[in-house]
């Protein structure tokens, strides 16, 4: 029985404790919010020297902070992650960057972007359930817009096949990573090939997106496919091919053990259930979409096969 008492007596402080830290509700509290500047998840607005707090951003992102708001009756602090990355884990310092080391830090208590769930995370934070299902696809310059290629093309192997085309992926998140590791012929293949030459990895998702619309062609680039979609409806020389390679979600990062977890999930749950989710990102991916779908040049693609 002592021993009994001795047990319980060390266990019950690990029991309670995340509930001095984080509180048992989110009703009434106010929480900072860590995300990166990535459209059309977040941005800031035009006028936005003009404006202070979270009035100076817009997007889906604050959209769906808003409902969550709502919701869960709290309000949320937004600010800019420092080095605008989303976390990756340096086995030599031992340590995460982005919006996952600012989480592990405390300087926010959650993370919210297009940022996606892998293992490797969520060994270092707890995650939502998906409030985005994405996939990885190939994003590449019409050709009736650049060098007319060798062959027709209709999906990422026929790219591949083609002469004189690079490919590329944002340095350093879980895109990249995902080629790394994958054991599938093709994802190999395209990563051989990258590795051949560092400087088709970019900063940014905005900088292969500029590499695709400047380029003759001659470079792909690999970014998840709701960020594809949304560069898509707003350059009509840009189109996507194929299914995508993987599949994975967005979900909202939070440390370790917090009991919001589940009020979050419960109200993201809500948000998709009703649609909500969906009528936001309509809103934010279709702004400009009327402006290719009345360029002739999209007309006559729409009525020709890829070549």
């Amino acid at each position: 029985m002592a021993t009994l008492r001795v047990v319980v007596l060390c266990i019950l402080p690990l029991l309670i404790f995340p509930y001095f830290v984080f509180g048992d509700s989110l009703k009434g509290k106010v929480l900072v919010v860590t995300t990166p500047l990535s459209e059309p998840f977040h941005s800031l607005k035009s006028d936005h020297t003009e404006r202070t707090g979270n009035d100076k951003y817009e997007g889906f992102i604050m959209d769906m902070l808003a409902e969550l708001a709502t919701r869960l009756e709290c309000k949320f602090s937004v600010h800019l992650v420092p080095d605008n990355r989303y976390g990756a884990y340096d086995p030599d310092t031992k340590s995460w960057t982005g919006m996952i080391a600012e989480v592990l830090s405390g300087a926010a208590d959650m993370a919210v972007g297009d940022m996606t769930i892998t293992a490797k995370r969520e060994e270092a934070v707890d995650f939502t359930v998906p409030f985005l299902h994405v996939g990885l696809t190939a994003l590449y310059k019409k050709p009736m817009w650049a060098r007319r290629w060798k062959a027709p093309v209709y999906s990422v192997e026929d790219l591949f096949k083609q002469n004189n085309v690079n490919f590329g992926v944002y340095c350093c998140g879980s895109s990249r990573a995902f080629f790394a590791s994958s054991k599938g012929l093709l994802p190999t293949k395209i990563n051989e090939k990258m590795e051949e030459n560092p400087e088709v990895y970019t900063e940014s998702n905005l900088e292969g997106v500029q590499r695709v619309l400047d380029g003759d062609g001659d470079y792909v680039y690999f970014m998840e496919s709701s960020s594809a979609e949304y560069h898509v409806n707003n350059h009509c020389q840009l189109a996507t091919v194929g299914k995508p390679l993987d599949s994975k979600g967005y979900g909202i990062a939070l440390q370790q053990g917090s009991p919001y977890r589940e009020e979050v999930n419960l109200a993201l749950l809500q948000l998709r259930e009703e649609g909500v989710l969906e009528l936001i990102k309509s809103k934010w991916w279709n702004r400009n979409k009327d402006v290719c779908q009345n360029d002739w040049t999209q007309s006559l693609w729409n009525f020709l096969p890829s070549f």
